[in-house]
């Protein structure tokens, strides 16, 4: 059986963790190099453990003697772990897509399994590990941001729920700084009323994220820009009381001041 053990890696500010895999009777890998035409003439023990040996080696060769195990021992007691052991080796060398399909099959399998956390936090984690700059579509970062939230959902006394919540810190701002660069578009076009919308829309749904103090200023920037100074007051009131030591709230007082000024007050 394995240990799953979580390390947070020292070179990122974002909780990344690491699964690492101790297998106990790793003392017995053989390790040999045969060819793939041969695993079929091993027992499913061996092929076990030579899989394990051979995880950070050699992809295509960890694959095979899975797929061997799955194929031709379907009554193999550790045909659960052979499995799970598929999933993160697709997720360990980066071949996403596998690594969500064999997750998906297992959790279909074995969805009251003790693993089924696991297999769930790893195709989570497979969708993570694609999410890009603010710039491109966020299909993938949305793919995430829900299973995530399943996970935490189903599994709340998991370890995986709780590096689940850190991960999704990150998603919010990420989709919430994708929002708030479309609002701004708008505004750069003079289109007041569609940056309004996707302002509103980073207070509303992404009321955690970092990117709230500067949308309640956009708020307040959109609104005076079609003269409804009640709005204007009132986002700027909000970003006072919440946010009243940020950069956005003095921005937000030199919009005041010209309010004042201007005798729109």
């Amino acid at each position: 059986m394995f240990d799953y053990f979580f390390q947070r890696d020292p070179g990122s500010n974002i909780s990344i963790k690491k699964v690492v895999i101790i297998l106990l009777s790793v003392a017995l890998c053989s390790c040999r190099g045969d060819d793939v035409t041969k695993y079929n003439k091993l027992p499913a023990q061996t092929l076990y453990d030579d899989a394990v040996c051979s995880l950070d080696d050699s992809f295509k060769d960890t694959i095979a003697k899975l797929d061997v195990i799955e194929r031709r021992h379907p009554h193999y007691e550790k045909l659960e772990d052979a499995r799970l052991l598929k999933i993160y080796t697709y997720y360990k060398h980066r071949k996403f897509d596998d690594a969500v399909f064999a997750a998906d099959y297992f959790l279909n399998i074995y969805p009251a399994s003790s693993n089924s956390p696991y297999a769930h936090y790893i195709r989570a984690m497979s969708y993570y590990d694609q999410i890009v700059d603010v710039g491109r579509d966020q299909q993938i970062t949305e793919k995430a941001r829900k299973d995530f939230t399943a996970l935490i959902r189903r599994y709340p006394r998991t370890p995986y729920a709780k590096d689940s919540y850190w991960k999704l810190e990150y998603i919010f701002n990420i989709l919430a700084a994708k929002e708030a660069e479309i609002g701004r578009f708008y505004l750069r076009q003079g289109n007041s009323l569609a940056a309004i919308n996707r302002f509103k829309f980073v207070i509303n749904q992404y009321d955690t994220s970092m990117l709230v103090p500067e949308a309640l200023y956009r708020m307040a920037e959109s609104y005076h820009a079609i003269g409804l100074n009640c709005q204007v007051r009132q986002y700027i009131e909000v970003l006072k009381y919440n946010f009243g030591d940020s950069k956005w709230y003095k921005q937000a007082e030199m919009l005041n001041m010209n309010l004042k000024t201007s005798g729109q007050q």
